[in-house]
């Protein structure tokens, strides 16, 4: 048994030293909707984790641990454009089928493309659709890769309380019209020049004010520590402020790791960004984080989402 072992991790990289290989699936489409704030629907692409399942915004999350081999089967069932991922911060060969050489073709209508990487970097990463760019992406093809270390950041920490993700997202509803996202790849660069972008609605995890659930709430006990990774999905830029009475500790941005220390309280994230942070209180607190979407160079924010903060005893 030991013989045969020992054959496998000869045989088949990453099987044994370097972690398991992992196959998710993504499946791209282009026929999702988002309720908005008055009840109307705006049409939105995204990305699922299966064929009967519509994608949220972010799309499905992958995880995988830090060692980990893996091979992403993006299927694209969307008709229209062809499509494509790529993750920020990491290199993907990329074949049309499992084994082929590497090629650069978009994915087409009801083709596969399968991505292959190692997750040497633990860190939060965001993928996204990088053809016809930015509106693809701002047509809510996008979403999140997490690699957890191997030790659990245990250089930082023992004990986590929970951990949240918020992903920031702004929406123009102009570019969501069926006669821009539907016409064809050789006009869209043209009509996006002439898009001007001015985003009526905000989102956290596609949610607005008062809306977001529990599990992306923040709700802790005095003295524990709460993971929360942040990312940009947006064409803006993002400011998160935080109480001054809750201590951060910035592990990684864009995975690659900081110098830890919790003198900030405010973090500004550009288009694409992630985030992964750590977050205590010494003291009981009711009040709120502040998510500010603002352009570039701007002091005052165009929009400010507000997101509970309760830490009790």
């Amino acid at each position: 048994m030991r013989g045969i072992l020992c054959l496998l991790c000869f045989l088949v990289p990453g099987f044994c030293a370097h972690g398991q290989i992992k196959r998710p699936m993504i499946v791209g489409r282009n026929s999702s909707s988002l309720t908005l704030s008055d009840g109307s629907q705006v049409r939105t692409f995204g990305f699922a984790a299966k064929l009967n399942e519509l994608p949220g915004l972010p799309g499905t999350t992958i995880e995988a641990r830090e060692g980990d081999s893996l091979e992403i089967d993006f299927w694209n069932v969307s008709q229209g454009n062809p499509h494509d991922i790529w993750i920020q911060g990491i290199q993907l060969q990329k074949r049309n089928e499992p084994h082929e050489i590497y090629t650069d073709d978009n994915i087409h209508h009801m083709e596969h493309g399968y991505y292959s990487f190692t997750a040497n970097h633990a860190g939060t990463y965001i993928y996204y659709c990088p053809v016809n760019y930015p509106l693809d992406v701002q047509a809510g093809m996008f979403g999140i890769l997490i690699v957890r270390p191997k030790l659990e950041y245990e250089i930082y920490h023992k004990h986590i309380s929970k951990e949240l993700l918020w992903c920031g997202f702004e929406m123009d509803t102009a570019w969501h019209t069926d006669s821009i996202l539907d016409a064809e790849q050789e006009q869209i660069s043209k009509m996006v020049e002439q898009l001007k972008y001015h985003p009526q609605y905000f989102f956290i995890n596609d949610k607005r004010n008062g809306q977001l659930t529990s599990p992306a709430r923040f709700s802790a006990k005095v003295g524990e520590t709460v993971l929360i990774r942040l990312g940009n999905t947006g064409l803006m830029q993002h400011v998160v402020t935080f109480p001054k009475e809750m201590k951060l500790t910035v592990l990684t941005k864009n995975a690659v790791p900081l110098s830890a220390h919790d003198a900030v309280n405010t973090l500004i994230l550009k288009p694409l960004d992630a985030y992964e942070i750590l977050v205590s209180s010494d003291n009981v607190l009711n009040g709120f984080v502040s998510y500010a979407f603002k352009n570039e160079g701007q002091d005052t924010p165009i929009q400010i989402q507000k997101i509970p903060v309760l830490i009790t005893q």
